[in-house]
């Protein structure tokens, strides 16, 4: 159960991770606009709380 829930979190943080990277890079290159600037503010805080749980089921 435990090693699951780890292998979940990583998926999940590698996923959040393009996801903030995708939202970057159109903000770097095609301009800011308030969509783009909630879904990387969302992905950044999404991989900050999966790292927080991450660490907790690690140290279990």
């Amino acid at each position: 159960m435990n090693k699951k829930m780890i292998i979940i979190g990583f998926i999940l943080l590698f996923l959040c991770s393009i996801g903030a990277g995708y939202a970057i890079g159109t903000i770097i290159f095609d301009g800011i606009s308030a969509l783009r600037m909630v879904v990387a503010i969302v992905q950044i805080i999404l991989i900050v709380v999966n790292a927080i749980f991450l660490r907790k089921w690690i140290n279990q």
